[in-house]
């Protein structure tokens, strides 16, 4: 019996160093629009947020924004890992574009300081001198990207899932009662809405081990 290879074929496409590093990037960003889609759904009306001038509790109030940039960021990262076909790098350009506009037109017109602030975790992250500089130039990174993925004749085809995808996706299945429990019946901003959060932000991170037909299979 000839054994099965775990590298991916060499006629295949796959992500290459400058598109990962920007993919998890953006899952970085979209992690903002994750945690109130999540904490609304869970916490409930207890949970309070607030994106500039959108906010709500619960399901109520400015909910579907936050919960449709969820949705349009689990595509967009799962496209990306999974071949990075059209239409994937012009919304990949115009999300990171979009966020460097917004960036530098907060930074210019705020008065105070443009933080990024976390209250269960206590963040307060400075962003008014260093965010114009860091997301403008991810967004000149995302376009070299994309005109360089456009450029390329390979083959937009990703290896088939393994037992380690499902083995991941049990996992963060498994997670979501946890989390629940933890966020839903604890303590609100005690030690078990910190510690329903921080699985939280890592489960956002773990996501792409379901989707990335390459998480495992490096060669």
């Amino acid at each position: 019996m000839t054994p099965v290879s775990q590298h991916p074929p060499t006629n295949t496409w796959r992500a290459d160093g400058l598109l990962r590093v920007l993919l998890r990037w953006t899952s970085l960003t979209t992690l903002l629009f994750w945690l109130p889609t999540l904490r609304g759904a869970f916490d409930g009306h207890s949970y309070e947020w607030g994106l500039g001038g959108l906010h709500g509790t619960g399901f109520s109030g400015d909910y579907w924004f936050p919960a449709v940039v969820t949705i349009f960021a689990i595509w967009l990262v799962t496209r990306g890992w999974c071949g990075a076909r059209p239409p994937f790098y012009w919304l990949f350009v115009t999300w990171h574009c979009a966020l460097a506009l917004l960036v530098v037109v907060v930074a210019v017109t705020l008065k105070d300081d443009l933080t990024l602030q976390g209250d269960t975790l206590g963040l307060n992250i400075p962003l008014k001198r260093v965010g114009p500089l860091l997301f403008c130039g991810v967004a000149c990174a995302a376009v070299y990207s994309a005109l360089r993925g456009l450029g390329s004749r390979s083959r937009r085809l990703a290896p088939p899932r393994q037992r380690i995808h499902r083995f991941w996706l049990l996992v963060l299945l498994g997670l979501l009662p946890v989390m629940f429990v933890l966020l839903r019946f604890g303590e609100p901003d005690g030690l078990t809405d910190k510690v329903g959060v921080a699985i939280a932000i890592v489960y956002w991170f773990l996501l792409p081990k379901v989707s990335n037909p390459w998480e495992l299979n490096r060669g």
